[in-house]
């Protein structure tokens, strides 16, 4: 595996982790807020060693499958843990990685050099950030297209319906996120970007705001609060959590 492929799964390992780890339920009902916010520092702190063993036992066999994996495409990845009925893949029962980070590592390496092209193509802001815009479109339409090209090949597969339902759900989640960089687009073209991201951080130090009048507390008080109130944690989502404990530290937080 290439320096920079080890470099796209350290990426796209730590985000796939930290989307679990930040809309577990299971891990908010399990760990207070401060071990949750400890857990996803932890993450962030993870080399591609770290990244590749909680996966695989081995690193070596880790690439070996991820490599593996990258020849035969999205639906081997859905399909490999349910048994192949083709000799031709030769995929066997190998340990597959999750699908969402498989395709989430495919977009990373699509859309990624084609960014940094833009760094050299244009030396104004704001053609910069419509060309890399343009670029994460292109790879999430291409993602899009891959995963409704493989549906069709679970027929080689033992479970097929289980195979075809992997993919479907990826499908559809990268069909909004293909969405959602289209609208992303749009709205630099009108520079819109900038004041939409300064409407949602006003937005959170008004919710911020009210929530601390209502205890009469200060910023240091009121920080300790969400981080430590049972009543916060049952009531929240861990990530509307985050988004308020950064609002009232006025932090930018990986859960942004």
């Amino acid at each position: 595996m290439t320096t920079i492929s080890r470099k796209f799964v350290t990426s796209v390992g730590k985000k796939f982790l930290l989307d679990v780890s930040i809309n577990s339920q299971s891990l908010k009902e399990k760990l207070t807020f401060k071990e949750h916010v400890a857990l996803c520092n932890e993450i962030l702190e993870l080399d591609y060693e770290g990244i590749a063993t909680i996966f695989c036992e081995d690193v070596r066999e880790f690439e070996g499958n991820f490599t593996k994996f990258l020849k035969y495409g999205l639906a081997a990845v859905a399909g490999a843990t349910l048994g192949l009925k083709s000799k031709g893949l030769r995929v066997g029962l190998l340990r597959a990685p999750p699908l969402a980070m498989f395709a989430l590592y495919l977009f990373r390496k699509a859309a990624d050099p084609c960014e940094r092209n833009c760094f050299r193509r244009w030396p104004l802001t704001t053609e910069r950030k419509v060309c890399k815009a343009e670029c994460r479109v292109n790879a999430a339409r291409e993602i899009v297209n891959d995963l409704r090209s493989e549906i069709a090949k679970c027929r080689q597969f033992v479970n097929a319906e289980k195979c075809e339902k992997r993919l479907n759900k990826e499908y559809y989640k990268w069909s909004k996120k293909l969405q959602k960089e289209l609208i992303k687009l749009r709205n630099i073209r009108a520079g819109q970007v900038e004041k939409v991201r300064k409407k949602r951080g006003k937005e959170l130090e008004k919710r911020a705001k009210e929530l601390r009048s209502s205890y009469q507390i200060d910023k240091g008080q009121f920080a300790t609060l969400i981080s430590e109130s049972s009543r916060l944690r049952d009531s929240f989502s861990f990530k509307d959590q985050l988004y308020l404990y950064h609002a009232v530290l006025n932090q930018r937080g990986y859960g942004d």
